[in-house]
């Protein structure tokens, strides 16, 4: 998808290799599972805002885990914006 628009992308298969990319690089989005090796989402939000509190709002996560309460209060009570799978935007 993101090949279609002009744009410059980085790939990380990690969490720590995309927080240190996140500590030396600007981003205009970042796009990430929520169920990741080593971290979660919730940690790697808070590492990766941690580093540049500008991304708190620019952080996507996708998953299929909003059915886990725990996962749907973290996403609930974050500055992340929730796209379900009614395709319905939710803060």
């Amino acid at each position: 998808m993101l090949e279609c628009w002009a744009t410059q992308r980085q790939l990380s298969h990690a969490p720590a290799q995309a927080l240190e990319l996140i500590e030396r690089e600007d981003f205009d989005l970042i796009i990430s599972d929520f169920r990741m090796p080593g971290l979660n989402g919730e940690q790697f939000y808070e590492l990766a805002i941690k580093l540049k509190p500008e991304l708190a709002r620019r952080i996507l996560f996708l998953t299929g885990d909003v059915v886990n309460d725990e996962t749907l209060k973290f996403l609930q009570s974050s500055a992340i914006r929730i796209w379900g799978s009614h395709s319905t935007w939710r803060t």
